[in-house]
Parts: structure tokens; sequence; C-alpha cells
């Protein structure tokens, strides 16, 4: 029996479809084929923008993790320039080594060079609009990331995050105390700002925590005047496991927060002090660090209390050696290690990057082995790299 051949009349397509089936399909795509998606038609372009597909993705659990660096141009207004990682799929051929889409995006101000259009088939940063983006110099330190936003103290009391949805800047509510350079830790959803009081005297203001869920100011207790006056900065914080690990010049402590009260650091735990930031990353209760002394990347085996080299990673040391200015950023990427660094190259300077997965032999023994490794901008000499994040959307 002949079947009827279908008419155009009769004939179903893809955008035929309502919007919250097109969302609901589009939704279950990698974020790292948008770009092209949205040259399909307005109809693709104005979904794949609004802030309902990221809905969909977090109902579906298709949430992906996205790097995000931030760039210091001094020629810029703003002080800094937002870029993110721009994955390439590796399973097809781009049609178009240079698409229209990216082509404004990649050089704001003509300030970047012509060598990432050479490399199409590389993972590159992406810089995009923002929209009333605050002002951020090299001494503006004090963000965080939370899920899809990326918080900063942007004045003394002024709180304000980045939907990095729409690339959005919004107020949140202001903190309790005025605060110049506070130290910023996120622990369970929560950002612990801590420091950059001028009165020490009145402990109670030295720590507050911003509750990202509520979003309200939480009081936290004060570990004590005794430890503020002996410790006006300080050396480091690492937040892991329920806890916060504060590392002074005189003495340690340690927050925790199901227990909420404060305690002394032992013996065993002053070797976490050295997992220096910004160069430190948490994975799994794991800490990872770059030593710039040693020129390695190392992770902190707490039931030895000692510093252990991560394994594997003979070629990308090689590469780290020559970064410049020693700064070495590590960022949790889904289980992943991010690595970024730059590399001077005559009056420029590459970003490179590169993604290690962790292989776990034993309780004490971690392998890594290099995902991909390439240079991911290149920008002038003058540019800097302040910080970087992982966010989920």
């Amino acid at each position: 029996m002949n079947r009827a051949k279908p008419t155009v009349a009769n004939t179903i397509t893809f955008l035929m479809l309502p919007d919250d089936m097109l969302l609901n399909c589009l939704a279950r795509v990698s974020r790292l084929y948008y770009p092209t998606l949205s040259l399909v038609s307005k109809r693709f372009r104005s979904l794949l923008t609004s802030l309902e597909i990221y809905e969909t993705r977090t109902l579906l659990c298709c949430t992906e993790n996205c790097l995000y660096v931030c760039l210091l141009f001094p020629r810029d207004k703003n002080g800094a320039r937002w870029f993110t990682l721009c994955r390439r799929p590796t399973q097809i051929t781009a049609p178009n080594p240079t698409p229209r889409w990216f082509t404004p995006l990649l050089r704001p101000y003509q300030l970047l060079t012509m060598k990432e259009k050479k490399s199409s088939d590389k993972n590159l940063l992406v810089s995009f609009p923002t929209l009333n983006p605050p002002y951020m110099s090299r001494w503006d330190m004090s963000l965080a990331a939370v899920g899809c936003n990326i918080y900063q103290v942007d004045t003394p009391s002024r709180f304000m995050f980045m939907d990095c949805r729409n690339h959005t800047w919004h107020k949140a509510p202001s903190m309790r105390v005025f605060r110049w350079y506070p130290s910023v830790r996120v622990l369970d959803t929560k950002i612990y700002i801590t420091g950059g009081v001028k009165d020490y005297l009145h402990s109670s203001d030295w720590i507050e925590c911003f509750n990202t869920k509520t979003q309200i100011w939480e009081h936290v207790p004060s570990p004590g005047a005794k430890f503020i006056q002996e410790n006006n900065n300080i050396y480091n914080s690492v937040a892991i496991d329920g806890k916060l690990y504060f590392f002074g010049v005189r003495s340690n402590a340690v927050y925790k927060t199901k227990e909420n009260r404060w305690d002394e650091i032992g013996l065993t735990e002053i070797g976490m002090r050295w997992a220096g930031n910004p160069d430190y990353c948490v994975i799994d209760n794991i800490w990872f660090n770059y030593s710039w002394i040693l020129k390695r990347l190392q992770w902190y085996d707490i039931d030895k209390g000692s510093w252990e080299f991560l394994e594997g990673l003979e070629e990308l040391t090689k590469l780290l050696k020559d970064c410049y200015k020693i700064l070495v950023r590590l960022e949790n990427y889904g289980g992943n290690i991010a690595v970024l660094w730059e590399k001077k190259v005559r009056e420029e300077k590459d970003i490179w990057c590169a993604e290690i997965v962790l292989v776990k032999r034993n309780e004490h023994e971690i392998y890594g082995k290099v995902e991909w490794c390439n240079v991911v901008l290149t920008v002038p000499i003058t540019c800097e790299l302040l910080t970087s994040f992982i966010v989920t959307v």
C-alpha cells in the first residue's frame, strides 16, 4: 500500500512548536551551542536569552558549570571587563571559524590581537557586555560566586551581584556595617564577610553572613576581642566541610557553622594556612594548591597533616614554571580543576587555561590528567588577571 507523501500543509516543523515545548527542548542542549542556535531565528534568540530557559534548565537538572574571568584593562572606564570560557564542541566542525556572534565580543576597544582568530578549534575566553557594572580596581577583590550569581562588595556598605544568566548587575541588601576591603568566603550557599571595620574594639561587628537563599544578613558570633586585636589582618582563610578557618599573624581560629562556635586551631591544621589565596580550591573536601616556591600543584593530606604533590602533570608543570608574576588561579570546575595563569610574550600577555581530571588511587595518592590546555586569550601586557569564578547556569 502506497503512503501519501507529506505536503507543505501537513508538515510539522520544529519552529511550529509552542514556546513552552521549545523551551523544554532547548533547555536540554548544552549552553555552548546557544550562540549558534540564536542565529536560527529571532524567536530562538529571544528564547535563548530569556530567564525562563535557565529556570527550565534548573527544573530539568540540566545546569552546567561555567568559568568566568575578570580582567583589568587600564583604559576601560569601568576598570575591568568580564569574560566567560567558550567551550568548543569537539564532535562537529564549526561552519564558520569566526561567526558574527563572537566578532564584537572578542575585540573590546580593539585591545585584542589576531591570534584568537587562528584558534577557532580551541576553547576561548569571550567578553560580554554587562548592564550597570560597578567599578573595579586591582584592590577591589571582595567577590564571591554562589549559584548563578557573582557577588561584590562595591562600597563600604553597598552589596551587588551579577546575574550570569543575562549578565546584569543588581543591588542586594546592604551590609550591616561599613567595611573597607573585607575578606570574603563562601560556605554552603552563604557568604561570610570578615574584617574591614575601623573600630576593632567592637568585635561583634568583625563578621557577618549573607544568606543567598533568603537574601538576608544573619548574625554570626564573634571569635572574641583577643583574636581580633591580635590579628588585625588575617593572613589567610579557608572554607571547607562546614568550617571556616582563619589564619592570623599571631593566632588561628576555626568557626564551626553547624555548632555555631569558635575553637582554636590545632597543630595538625596549621599546614592548611599555606592553601594560599587565590591559588587554591576545594574539591570533595580536599585542598588543592599551587606552590609558587616548588612550582608544583599539590594537595593537603589532612590525615598526615602535610602537602603532597599532584602526580602525573609533568608537562603542565613545565608550562607553569614560565607563568607571569607567579599568579596561578585554581577553580573547582565540576569536580575537575581549572587552572589559569599568565605568560608574557614580547609586549603582549597570553592567558592560559587547563582542565585537570582527578583520579584518586587511594586515600593518600591522587593523580591528575590534563583534559585540555591552550591559550584562551591574548591581551596587552598592561592587562591583569584579577579573579575567576565557577557559576552554575
